[in-house]
């Protein structure tokens, strides 16, 4: 019973205290007494004078008393229920202060009317086990709203639980099941209901830091608009879904771990932070079938100038793409794929524009081969028309030609400079004509290429596939500083020319490297190898002028020249070898092994360059390299 709620009610029904209807029906007498005009009545009915008009109050005092009298035990008597039952529930909401609920089971233990020290320890001592033991691989669940799991179940995510070295803890596990109250429907389930309830743990702080840090990274994704694409394979539009994005708070992960970590089921629920795309995969399939599905639904035909050309949806299919900035997409095409396309489609017509370029005729005479503008379709006006084809009333389109100039015209080749050769080395060749044969095909691929201001030579990038295809021949190489055979042998003469007018000129090495093993017919020191991919020579036209080798053999030599305009004055130097080394004969292991005896020694030798501009020093260094002895090769 709740006083609190009860007390009101017993007060209205009778003035006089705590009486019930049934009191009230068997004292009719005593109800006269309390009420004036009766009492008045019932005198004048029994004639007795001394009930009108008694002034001394005698007769008054003595019904007063002996009101007053019976009036007195029915509140003694409510107020020592009152009393009392306040007791018991006081006594009740004590006791519930001190124990456990009687039938309290926590995480399986029954820890029913226990002190809180005594469910601590039985809670301790048969939970431990189960806090690492039986979550050796924690599987946590990402719980996600049910529009938002992209029809796509998340990935769980497991670890090893022991890094969290898990503890009991009691006082968040006890602290709801022990406690004063004074809610009725508490104290009667603590001593009567069933309680249930799952124990908490805690965790150790670093190992927790990781193990959060590890789960939200896990699960974190962006939000992604819903897509489409043109599936050249099944000649369809394919949408690709929106994705959800997804965050979780670290804070709420570990209330999760704590509160679930010993739930029995071996997986923990963590909430989750939605974030939901800006176009939706409704959105995107709406789009697709308004808009694009009616612009492949047949071909068209496309006019340009006397030429036409029926486009088929295949065709067109690749060129579409959505533009998604704004919440509801719109439809474009890829311009640049069209652009690529015209040619094959109208060859009559679409002519592609030529840049200019420098060449040098007879190796005499710079010369320049005038740019060329070429002929092309308006492509923006082409594609304007093709996305309002679902509003046209016919297939047909007219596109219109515009000039496509050149990148690189006529005006720009003038400007550069190329008029006379700032640097120049020639080397002899050998009797192979193999190697010969890749020199003249690896000069021809450097030859005549403008290196413009800023611009790099790049050996290996000019030079191509060295491949049978185009043109080059087994030759022989040095591995290791043995002879073997391998396809392009001799191209390490082109690196050494190559090198050495860009060098001589003034302008910036950026990579090269010199042969292991000295070759008379190049400058010592100041030479270069190449091994593709591993071994190349660029350097940077650091002028303000155009820059082109010109590269050919001829008299027995391979001649390298680099024209320009001189701007730098460059004084390169060799010193004099020393620190010779003598030969010896190794193992060669290499495939295309050539046998051989020993030749000449190594040796170390210095040198450098220096660069003025009108004066001034701008680059003042020194090499040094050191050569190892030509050693005999053993095949084996």
């Amino acid at each position: 019973m709740a006083l609190d709620d009860d007390a009101p009610e017993f007060e209205d029904s009778y003035p006089g205290g705590f009486i019930g209807d049934d009191v009230e029906a068997s004292r009719p007498d005593e109800d006269a007494f309390d009420r004036g005009d009766d009492l008045e009545k019932h005198a004048g009915e029994s004639g007795n004078p001394e009930y009108e008009g008694d002034q001394d109050g005698e007769n008054d005092d003595e019904i007063s008393g002996a009101h007053h009298s019976r009036r007195k035990w029915p509140w003694i008597t409510g107020a020592a229920a009152i009393a009392a039952i306040a007791a018991l529930y006081g006594v009740s909401g004590f006791m519930m202060s001190g124990t456990t609920p009687a039938h309290a089971v926590v995480s399986g233990v029954d820890v029913g009317g226990m002190t809180r020290q005594a469910a601590t320890e039985k809670l301790n001592e048969e939970l431990g086990d189960q806090l690492v033991g039986e979550h050796s691989g924690v599987i946590l669940d990402v719980a996600l709203a049910a529009d938002a799991s992209d029809g796509e179940a998340l990935k769980p995510f497991s670890f090893d639980s022991s890094v969290l070295k898990p503890e009991i803890n009691a006082q968040a596990t006890l602290d709801p099941l022990v406690g004063f109250s004074w809610n009725p429907i508490k104290i009667w389930d603590h001593f009567f209901g069933d309680s249930t309830s799952v124990a908490r743990t805690q965790f150790d702080a670093e190992g927790s830091q990781h193990v959060l840090q590890a789960i939200s990274e896990h699960f974190a994704r962006d939000a992604v608009d819903a897509s489409f694409a043109y599936n050249a394979e099944s000649e369809s539009i394919d949408v690709t879904p929106a994705q959800t994005g997804l965050s979780l708070s670290e804070s709420q992960v570990l209330e999760a771990l704590e509160a679930q970590w010993l739930n029995g089921s071996g997986k923990i629920d963590v909430p989750a932070e939605l974030a939901q795309p800006s176009l939706s995969t409704q959105t995107v399939q709406e789009f697709v079938e308004t808009s694009v599905a009616p612009i492949l639904a047949k071909p068209i035909v496309v006019h340009l100038g006397d030429a036409a050309k029926q486009l088929e949806p295949n065709v067109i299919g690749p060129w579409i793409k959505a533009d998604t900035s704004k919440a509801t997409p719109s439809l474009t095409l890829d311009q640049e794929a069209m652009t690529a396309a015209m040619p094959e489609h109208f060859p009559d017509v679409v002519k592609e524009a030529k840049d200019a370029n420098v060449v040098i005729e007879n190796h005499t005479t710079p010369k320049i081969i005038e740019s060329e503008d070429g002929v092309g379709v308006d492509v923006a006006d082409l594609a304007a028309k093709i996305v309002a084809l679902p509003q046209a009333e016919s297939r047909d389109v007219d596109a219109l030609t515009v000039v496509q100039p050149a990148e690189f015209t006529t005006e720009d080749a003038q400007n550069l400079g190329v008029k006379e050769v700032v640097s120049e080395i020639s080397t002899p060749v050998t009797a192979d004509s193999h190697r010969t044969i890749n020199l003249r095909v690896g000069s021809q691929y450097i030859s005549n290429h403008v290196i413009k201001p800023g611009e790099q030579f790049n050996l290996q990038e000019l030079l191509g596939d060295v491949t049978a295809e185009r043109g080059f021949v087994n030759s022989g190489v040095s591995v290791n500083g043995l002879p073997a055979e391998g396809m392009g042998g001799g191209l390490s003469q082109v690196a050494t020319n190559s090198f050495n007018v860009g060098y001589r000129a003034g302008m910036k090495d950026i990579e090269h490297q010199a042969h292991t093993t000295y070759y008379e017919r190049y400058p010592m020191g100041m030479e270069s190898t190449m091994w593709i991919p591993d071994i190349n020579v660029v350097w940077e036209n650091v002028t303000p002028y155009g820059a082109v080798v010109d590269s050919y053999v001829e008299g027995g030599r391979l001649v390298t020249k680099l024209w320009s305009t001189k701007y730098w004055d460059v004084d390169y130097w060799i010193g004099e070898p020393y620190a010779y080394t003598q030969p010896t004969t190794r193992d060669n292991n290499y495939p295309t092994c050539i046998p051989s005896s020993p030749g000449g020694p190594g040796f170390t030798v210095q040198w450098g360059r220096k660069i003025t501009r009108e004066g001034s020093v701008v680059e003042d260094v020194t090499n040094t390299w050191t050569y190892a002895p030509h050693d005999g090769s053993r095949c084996v």
